[in-house]
């Protein structure tokens, strides 16, 4: 049964990548090499299938970085200096960028690198990193996230940080809800796809076919969660389509990539990118996954009272979790965000 639907889904997602992108020509990858690749994606998907008992989706939860780990939640916070939140997305692949799913703890193990140099730095009350089940409905993690920051209390001065995926998760919270608006000061936004993914149709078929969903089993709810994210969809409309001119405080800042080439890396990109019938490349994926969005656009969907564009760099959607960017760029954009004591 399991190699008759491992030979099902094959049979529906292979060709429509192939169908989507005419992957022999971009980057040079043979239609083997994009084979393979799909294989190891299918692992993935199996292995991140568990016993009937263990489908039950994971509680949203806080968890603490305390020297390199992330542990439960104490309130022993050094007083009088901001509290750093941080949220994950799909930050979790393996060398070659193949995407490990998870539901659990691992997920939070992308922004450690973060974290890490945060709590180094002493400038900060501690770190605190926001652990989500990545399949769940993105709207649902919002809220929870939202009652998550207004239970840190209205008097402590909260930066949030979050990377991809866990940006929107972050707009939610901040522009859906009513909680969690009164104590983040600032909102830093990591290589996320504000405005949405342009996605073939082809594409979108595929997702939802039903048979894919019979594959996949609980895993499914990964590309149902992912599909939120096109720029056609409610979660994107709701956030993005505002009819009223009501700002918040929180100020937002907009980090993102600007590769040279921005051509997909992986094979898992091309679900983000559109080709032409001749291969041609007609959107974007600046660093590599997410596609820029310009000043104006962001100044269209974004709330914020103060938005600011983070000039781009030229790096890929992962390496923004990397130690380089972290200590040459974030660390100290973070610092000039602390208002001297007076």
């Amino acid at each position: 049964m399991k190699n008759l639907r491992c030979l099902l889904f094959m049979s529906l997602i292979i060709p429509g990548f192939l169908a989507l992108a005419n992957l022999e020509s971009p980057n040079g990858q043979s239609n083997a090499d994009i084979l393979s690749k799909l294989e190891d994606i299918l692992k993935q998907f199996e292995q991140a299938q568990q016993p009937a008992e263990d489908q039950m989706l994971i509680e949203s939860g806080f968890y603490r970085f305390v020297e390199g780990v992330w542990e439960d939640v104490d309130d022993n916070f050094i007083p009088g200096k901001p509290l750093i939140v941080l949220v994950h997305g799909h930050g979790i692949a393996d060398e070659e960028g193949v995407p490990l799913l998870t539901a659990g703890i691992e997920a939070l193990e992308s922004m450690s690198e973060i974290a890490n140099q945060v709590v180094d730095s002493h400038r900060f009350a501690g770190v605190l990193g926001f652990n989500y089940d990545l399949r769940k409905d993105i709207k649902e993690v919002g809220d929870e996230l939202a009652d998550f920051l207004q239970s840190l209390g209205e008097n402590r001065e909260i930066i949030l940080i979050a990377h991809g995926q866990g940006a929107i998760v972050s707009r939610w919270a901040l522009e859906q809800t009513e909680d969690a608006k009164t104590n983040v000061s600032h909102f830093i936004s990591i290589a996320a796809p504000l405005d949405g993914f342009v996605v073939s149709d082809s594409v979108k078929e595929m997702l939802q076919n039903p048979l894919v969903s019979l594959f996949l089993g609980s895993s499914a709810n990964y590309l149902q969660s992912l599909s939120q994210l096109f720029v056609d969809s409610e979660l994107m409309q709701d956030l993005n389509d505002r009819q009223e001119e009501t700002k918040i405080a929180t100020t937002y800042h907009i980090i993102q990539g600007d590769l040279s080439d921005s051509k997909p890396t992986i094979v898992t990109q091309y679900l983000f990118v559109t080709f032409d019938a001749e291969g041609n490349q007609i959107t974007t994926a600046n660093d590599g996954i997410v596609p820029n969005v310009s000043s104006e656009r962001l100044d269209q969907i974004l709330p914020a009272s103060e938005i600011v564009a983070i000039p781009s760099f030229g790096i890929s959607h992962r390496a923004f979790l990397e130690t380089a960017f972290v200590e040459e760029q974030l660390m100290p954009y973070l610092d000039s965000l602390i208002k001297p004591k007076t």
